[in-house]
């Protein structure tokens, strides 16, 4: 898979009914750092979460409680991607993430 392949189900993704909205709570937890970085991982792992459910084949489905934060198994051209999405960087940042994403799947 290349990274253009990539961009698209990203793209495709923050389009889609499945990318969460903005909660309203972002005042509250930003007056509070350590809520604001607990609520930054968690975010992170939720846009992770659902972007590779919805946009890439589980190499896994019969078994949805193998797939955790830090043993997400994807299949990508017909081989299992085991991803760590606790180490990805922010979800939000596409470059990087994108690159991230790209450099786990060729490994």
């Amino acid at each position: 898979m290349n990274i253009n392949e990539l961009d698209e189900k990203y793209e495709a993704f923050k389009t889609s009914q499945h990318f969460p909205e903005k909660d309203d709570h972002q005042k509250f937890t930003k007056k509070n750092r350590q809520l604001n970085d607990l609520k930054s991982i968690m975010d992170n792992i939720l846009y992770n979460t659902l972007f590779l459910k919805y946009f890439f084949i589980l190499a896994r489905p019969d078994d949805e409680r193998s797939q955790m934060a830090k043993n997400y198994v994807i299949l990508v051209d017909g081989k299992e991607v085991v991803l760590n999405v606790n180490q990805s960087p922010q979800f939000h940042d596409k470059e990087n993430y994108l690159q991230w994403l790209h450099s786990e799947i060729m490994k």
